[in-house]
């Protein structure tokens, strides 16, 4: 049926809340189903006797020959015999009739269309002579779009054509409200004088223009309860007066403007999302834009053209590559979770993504910390961590690698296989208001916990080699098991902050042996007015653990930065090793456009600041620069000479600048570095770091590194005087509750040995009052008295440990931890 394969949308779904729909789209991901599918990929998908059957145009799926067509249950295929077998022919349509599965393409045997009834196909008559385009079932009968400008339809004896047939190719079919419509790139109907500008609909006895038409071919279209949506090459309805950008929806008599975030790209696939709203997927570039209601998320996958659910999985099928753990090609599940998020503040949006290089777009390979945000420019391309250390006197390393050989998402493990890498090639994007949201409501009947902390790795797989506590958690029964279902939920840093996590035991260099680590990444970042020094900063810390059985000596930590100023070919670099900072600035005063977007006149300045360690090396990366060279500060094994002076600091400023060098501006690369430390077996290596920016408006190119380097200096004494060190995760969720909601409610004493007194300072009506213990039981239920502000509680009968109470009045509920000894 039409509206299994294509999904007409439940009704319901378009009551669902803007919250629930941003939660629900920003939580999927593609990953690979095997080796997957070459040539032209995937056309169509369909279920038929249990089995998902997959079309197009391709020799084999999963390693299975069988071109063109398979059914598979998610482990076996299936062949179907018979038609379609040649790798000249295809399957671009997929339906059911009448209990037979019907495909339609290119085929030679039986006329370009077939059934197939379970056991052997069979034609529609003696088929057609033209290669079929699009097939839809409409009034119980099957209507193609032929190559050549024609629809017919097959009445049960005949082929039977619609019109006198278009002067344009046809591209697509679609049922919408009971009615036929047809799409490409035509103007007319032969023998008629009307125009039909690329958009058509059966009246019942001849073929109509919708409304004025579109200018320009249509591609695609789908039925939805918002009505007919509709993809292609066109910018607007055919008069040129209705700015249509590359889609629209048909709907009450008009063209719908599609929202403003639609990227400029012609649509060439349409396919519904049974969690939810439709795909919106670009013909050629890698975007595809998920639309349900006012809700929309662009996704890093072009070609997509189909869609369907199948035993409670959610495939894609199309003509694509999608840069999983493994490559998705052309055909991909659909899963929870996210493998690339922005983390913003009010100034800055950046990339975040499952592998050791930060702020960069990596499905997309480009720039990922864009400022301001919304604006198109960046700063930073990517950046890498880098370390060496000695065991017994040899030289270990990791050493840089834009793009690992092999998936580094997760930790150390003995199996590290398909079903490991669904788990860990992700990452956790949450903030402080989900968290309190979970902590304040998650006993609620009817709650649902966020994937994200529901799905937080805060435990490894022992069994598999994986160590017991990974990602940090609030462990409120001290059992050291992660239960969000009992009201537990992740640490995290920042107001916001997004956590990865990677294993290493590769080196770039095969003269040094790798070393076996696992490597926590915490980005994060803290919620300011626009333009304050937070919100032009973004935090990570590395957590860098040893997994081998041996001490590491001599152990140095490098912060690898290709920081692009806009375009790239004009940036120049320095570092302050007092401030313990490196960064790049414009070097030249106008940024120009080039293959991206420039700053133009008064170009900023981006740094990489470090928190807690000592900066004790920076170098300029060359094309032959060494990673010993860079993460020591070396040239050749030996400290850089200017003048008098024996520095492992390249370009310090003052007197010794990339300028009194007489090098050229262009494309730079750099790395900060820290050390030397011990890391002993299961040790662990802390290294927070800050990337503010800062960019003035008057004084060259050199005044935004001023500005940068005053900003910074606040950033350290911000750090400082946030008073966390690195590794530790407070509990600042319970801490911002009990200081937020202490105009509301308190407890004291706290900690308590037996009697705690409750007070209310905002109202005093009634309210009912909830104690849950640690593992997230009720053990105690009262009502506030009408008029009191404060009530003591007797929790002499319960067990020391870490208590929440939760009061309940008409208009409020708040929470206030209890710490009873």
């Amino acid at each position: 049926m039409r509206s299994l394969r294509r999904g007409l949308l439940p009704p319901l779904l378009l009551v669902i809340m803007a919250l629930a729909l941003t939660q629900v789209l920003r939580a999927q991901r593609l990953v690979p189903i095997g080796s997957g599918i070459g040539s032209q990929g995937v056309f169509d998908m369909e279920e038929y006797a249990g089995k998902l059957i997959i079309a197009g145009r391709y020799p084999t799926f999963n390693d299975h020959a069988r071109a063109n067509i398979q059914g598979w249950d998610g482990t076996q295929h299936t062949d179907l015999p018979g038609a379609f077998e040649s790798i000249g022919e295809k399957v671009v349509a997929l339906d059911l009739w009448n209990g037979e599965l019907v495909a339609a393409g290119i085929e030679a045997a039986f006329g370009n269309i077939a059934k197939w009834d379970g056991s052997q196909w069979s034609g529609l008559g003696n088929g057609l002579s033209n290669q079929v385009l699009d097939m839809v079932v409409w009034n119980n009968e099957v209507v193609i779009a032929e190559q050549g400008g024609v629809v017919r339809k097959w009445d049960g004896q005949t082929w039977v054509q619609l019109g006198s047939g278009f002067n344009g190719q046809l591209h697509c079919l679609e049922v919408h409200a009971g009615e036929l419509y047809v799409g490409g790139a035509f103007s007319q109907e032969y023998g008629t004088l009307s125009p039909m500008y690329n958009l058509a609909k059966w009246n019942g006895t001849a073929w109509e223009q919708v409304l004025t038409g579109l200018n320009a071919r249509v591609r695609a279209m789908l039925s939805t309860p918002s009505g007919l949506v509709i993809g292609g090459d066109f910018t607007s309805d055919a008069t040129i007066l209705t700015t249509l950008p590359y889609w629209t929806i048909l709907n009450a008599g008009a063209f719908i403007e599609p929202p403003p975030d639609t990227e400029a790209v012609t649509i060439g696939g349409l396919c519904a999302m049974p969690s939810g709203g439709f795909l919106v997927s670009a013909l050629q570039s890698s975007r595809s834009l998920w639309v349900n209601g006012s809700d929309t998320v662009m996704l890093s996958v072009g070609g997509v053209r189909t869609s369907f659910e199948h035993a409670g999985r959610l495939f894609l099928g199309g003509a694509f590559v999608y840069g999983s753990y493994a490559p998705c090609s052309s055909i991909a599940e659909v899963v929870d979770g996210q493998d690339q998020v922005k983390l913003e503040t009010e100034d800055i949006s950046a990339s975040c993504n499952p592998s050791s290089r930060g702020f960069h777009d990596l499905l997309s390979n480009r720039a990922g910390f864009e400022v301001p945000k919304g604006n198109g420019t960046h700063t930073i391309f990517g950046t890498l961590p880098a370390l060496i250390g000695e065991q017994y006197g040899v030289l270990h390393a990791l050493g840089i690698r834009y793009v690992a050989s092999s998936p580094v998402a997760g930790p150390l493990a003995n199996v590290m296989d398909d079903q490991f890498y669904r788990r860990y090639h992700q990452v956790w994007k949450v903030s402080l208001n989900v968290i309190q949201e979970h902590v304040t409501h998650w006993n609620d009947p009817g709650y649902e916990t966020p994937s994200v902390i529901a799905s937080w790795p805060g435990n490894g797989d022992t069994q598999n080699g994986e160590p017991a506590q990974l990602a940090p958690y609030a462990d409120l029964n001290g059992n050291g098991t992660y239960e969000p279902g009992s009201g537990e939920y992740p640490l995290i840093r920042g107001d916001e902050a997004v956590y990865r996590l990677m294993h290493a035991t590769y080196t770039i260099d095969s003269l040094y042996p790798p070393i076996p680590l696992d490597i926590h990444i915490m980005d994060h970042v803290f919620h300011d007015a626009p333009g304050s020094d937070l919100s032009q900063t973004v935090f990570t810390q590395y957590r860098v653990v040893n997994r081998s059985q041996t001490s590491l000596e001599q152990v140095r930590f490098g912060l690898y930065m290709d920081t692009d100023i806009g375009s790239a070919d004009d940036d120049y670099v320095e570092c302050d090793s007092l401030l313990g900072m490196f960064f790049g600035f414009n070097g030249d005063p106008l940024d120009e456009n080039s293959q991206v977007m420039g700053y133009g006149p008064y170009p900023p300045a981006q740094g990489a600041l470090f928190l807690n360690q000592y900066m004790s090396a920076f170098s300029y990366i060359g094309s032959s620069t060494s990673l010993l060279d860079a993460i020591q500060g070396t040239l050749n094994g030996q400290p850089h000479q200017f003048g008098n002076i024996t520095t492992n600091f390249m370009f310090p400023g003052g007197m010794y600048t990339e300028a009194s060098a007489g090098n050229q501006p262009f494309d730079r690369r750099s790395m900060g570095s820290c050390g030397p430390f011990t890391l002993d077996p299961g040790g662990e290596l802390c290294i927070d770091l800050a990337f503010p920016y800062a960019r003035a408006f008057a004084g060259g190119p050199y005044a935004s590194v001023l500005d940068l380097k005053a900003r910074s200096q606040v950033i350290k004494d911000f750090y400082g005087a946030h008073g966390v060190q690195c590794g530790t995760y407070p509990d600042e969720v319970n801490s911002i509750a009990e200081g937020s909601e202490a105009q509301d409610l308190s407890a004291f004493p706290n900690p308590a040995s037996g009697l705690v007194v409750l007070e209310r300072r905002n109202g005093a009506g009634d309210a009912t009052i909830q104690l849950f213990n640690g593992l997230g039981s009720v053990v105690r239920n009262e009502q506030w008295p009408s008029g009191a502000q404060r009530i003591p509680v007797d929790l002499s009968d319960q067990a020391p440990g870490l208590y929440f109470a939760v009061i309940s009045a008409e208009q409020a509920r708040h929470v206030v931890r209890i710490v009873l000894e």
